[in-house]
């Protein structure tokens, strides 16, 4: 994985560039910024998001389940004082699926990898070039 982002000097839009895509992260209006993107937490909780999605669509279809869509949604927020971040998580899962499959399912949506990354402890390695 690699990406690289440029802020310029004037207010907090950034664009990061992944591969051929371009994202674009902001801070709202009443932070300074010009809300043309998610803010970064949010970003996190996005990518979330598609990772649990994608990974249960790919289950499903390995086993030829009948899973026709995947809702995800998440509320999150930092605990004060350690800034961790709490994510409570809803899936719903459309399809004629018994209780075995939904609950398989389940528990793949925490084998996803972003869920994965985010569930542990991670090193982030920083230097000035």
């Amino acid at each position: 994985m690699e990406a690289n982002g440029s802020l310029k000097s004037s207010g907090y839009l950034v664009k990061v560039k992944v591969g051929d895509h371009e994202i674009l992260f902001d801070e709202p209006d009443d932070k300074g910024g010009t809300n043309k993107g998610p803010n970064p937490a949010e970003g996190i909780i996005a990518s979330l998001i598609a990772c649990t999605s994608i990974t249960l669509q790919m289950y499903a279809k390995t086993k030829e389940w009948p899973l026709s869509e995947v809702i995800v949604n998440i509320v999150g927020e930092q605990e004060a004082g350690s800034g961790k971040l709490i994510l409570k998580r809803d899936i719903t899962l459309i399809g004629e699926l018994d209780e075995g499959q939904r609950d398989r399912l389940l528990g793949i949506a925490n084998r996803c990898p972003v869920h994965k990354i985010l569930s542990q402890k991670n090193d982030i390695v920083t230097k000035l070039v």
